[in-house]
């Protein structure tokens, strides 16, 4: 009998009243989701095989179309493993970028997910590109993201 009686205090004690469960980490809410679609990312890779970086990108104009009208933006998350050459170059459409603003308060972190201190975010103005293809260089390497209106796709070199 006192077997029975302490297998149900241990099956309620931990069976518990939880506001948690393990699903709560993927509950999004709709700028989150419309983030998640948008989001494109790539790795520069060295001819060695070594990662060298991660960019990811998000094109905010399909996240926030009420903020973000008339140019297009794009919220860049960039990742090295060495953070002395953090430095990277960045071309939409060929050309270089109209506005690029390193974000030391980045507000858009929350639509990744991230929270953390080695990844640095950047916002991306662009001024009518005839497509939304960014190429990026880093360390003699780089990687391209492109951005169609209708259907994504990502492709790295």
């Amino acid at each position: 009998m006192r077997y029975y009686i302490v297998a149900i205090l241990a099956i309620l004690y931990l069976s518990g009243c939880s506001s948690k469960n393990a699903f709560t980490p993927y509950d999004l809410d709709s700028k989150q989701e419309l983030a998640l679609n948008s989001l494109k990312s790539a790795k520069i890779v060295s001819n060695g095989g070594e990662l060298k970086g991660v960019i990811s990108a998000i094109w905010l104009n399909s996240v926030y179309p009420e903020e973000f009208s008339g140019d297009e933006y794009f919220y860049i998350n960039f990742f090295t493993k060495d953070d002395s050459k953090a430095n990277f170059d960045i071309n939409i459409d060929g050309a270089m970028p109209y506005d690029l603003v390193k974000l030391s308060n980045d507000p858009y972190a929350k639509l990744l997910g991230i929270d953390n201190s080695w990844s640095r975010g950047y916002l991306l103005r662009a001024k009518e590109p005839k497509s939304l293809k960014l190429e990026f260089s880093y360390d003699s390497h780089s990687a391209t993201i492109t951005f169609n209106s209708s259907s994504s796709e990502q492709v790295a070199n």
